[in-house]
């Protein structure tokens, strides 16, 4: 495993590979940047044969110098919820794969199990400092985790353990589903959790199903929502007494479904569980809040059934020449109990916009960086069924700049 020259320059040769820094062997970024110095020998590989190059510091910091060719490690468990798995077929090869890399987990956020983690990947975790790290952990009690899916050969908690003794910080999440690992279950699994002094967060969010879901779940209703919000409105309370803060939050998802209002800024601290859907209507609620918002004519603004009367009654105030009209989208390709706008679809939008003439705004949060949906249609594809389409930022203070320079 090597990571790859990009691009030519003064001393490196795209498709050069790196091999030593320092006389430490380069397995990936992450050992970039720890063997990293002001002055660098390094030991390439080009053409198959190995060269000594002298670099300073300016010359190798730029990280987009390198493009990674790692084996990324794939996810051994079967969890019940596991959304990969409640996937149609014919999707782009990428949604498919699970990956539970520890590496990823720094770099980009990715939550992982610990479940694969081996003993010399632990140290490298140690050594290196490799802190915060996302992990899933679900439940604590070993036979609630093998009914969720983990492998037999599960030894997440023992990992999780040792990085926390070896001052590894991590945050967590639990996907709660009914009847498997809440109330008693959650009540043990956080007391437990609650004696990590590295445990920085724990997030709780609803498991989500698919029409093509083949496993015996249920889903979160109103009243279990707010019998839930009510549970960890306790938990915070013991948290912030032990800790100084409140250290487990909930989806916001709950709290839609509960049809209960979303807590104020204070409650998710440092929102250090926000790509973890948990705080994002919050953020979105001040931010827009904040902007001042101008039209000179009317919008249709596509958003997912959750956050649809949440958007409306944003735009209320700002909305008394009835300019904006919020379109909630009904998720046909993934099944209608899937309600979240990130998990629309292209053909689902194309189907159900029938105000075609009007702007059409698509939050970006739908797409990824290739502008594809998750059906695999690109928004170039969308534009042709309608014109008027537009993506815009799903950031409130970027989605008022977007739409008060559009209006001029």
């Amino acid at each position: 495993m090597y990571l790859k020259v990009r691009d030519d320059s003064s001393l490196f040769k795209s498709s050069d590979l790196l091999s030593e820094l320092n006389g430490q062997k380069i397995n990936d970024v992450i050992d970039l940047r720890f063997y990293l110095q002001e002055e660098n020998e390094v030991l390439i590989i080009r053409e198959g044969k190995e060269h000594q190059v002298s670099a300073n510091l300016e010359s190798i910091k730029r990280l987009n110098f390198f493009q990674e060719v790692p084996k990324v490690k794939k996810c051994s468990n079967s969890c019940v919820f596991c959304f990969i798995d409640q996937l149609p077929q014919n999707l782009r090869d990428s949604l498919y794969f699970k990956d539970d890399d520890w590496r990823l987990s720094f770099l980009t956020g990715n939550f992982v199990t610990l479940t694969n983690l081996e003993a010399e990947e632990r140290e490298r975790i140690v050594k290196q400092r490799i802190s915060p790290l996302y992990v899933s952990v679900h439940a604590v009690d070993k036979k609630v985790r093998q009914k969720l899916g983990f492998n037999k050969i599960d030894n997440a908690i023992d990992n999780l353990r040792f990085l926390d003794n070896s001052g590894i910080n991590t945050h967590l999440q639990v996907v709660l589903c009914p009847g498997i690992n809440d109330n008693s279950v959650l009540e043990q699994t956080l007391d437990k959790l609650r004696k990590l002094k590295n445990v920085k967060s724990v997030g709780i969010v609803p498991v989500g199903l698919t029409k093509y879901h083949k496993e015996d779940l249920s889903l979160f209703n109103k009243p279990k929502a707010s019998a839930l919000i009510d549970f960890i409105c306790k938990e915070q309370q013991r948290s912030y007494e032990s800790k100084g803060y409140n250290w487990i939050y909930c989806a916001d998802e709950f709290y839609l479904l509960a049809g209960e209002e979303i807590p104020n800024a204070a409650y998710y601290d440092d929102f250090s569980q926000l790509e973890n859907g948990i705080g994002l209507v919050r953020k979105f609620l001040d931010g827009f809040n904040k902007g001042e918002l101008y039209a000179k004519e009317s919008y249709v603004i596509v958003t997912g059934a959750d956050f649809a009367p949440v958007l409306r009654e944003s735009l209320r105030p700002k909305n008394e020449k009835g300019h904006f009209k919020v379109k909630a989208i009904e998720n046909e390709f993934f099944g209608s109990k899937i309600t979240v706008a990130g998990l629309l679809t292209a053909t689902d939008i194309i189907n159900q916009v029938k105000e075609k003439k009007l702007p059409v705004l698509i939050p970006d949060i739908m797409v990824n960086d290739e502008q594809l949906f998750l059906d695999n249609v690109s928004f170039a594809q969308v534009k042709k069924k309608i014109p008027s389409a537009y993506l815009v930022p799903s950031k409130a203070e970027g989605f008022i700049e977007w739409l008060n320079n559009f209006s001029n």
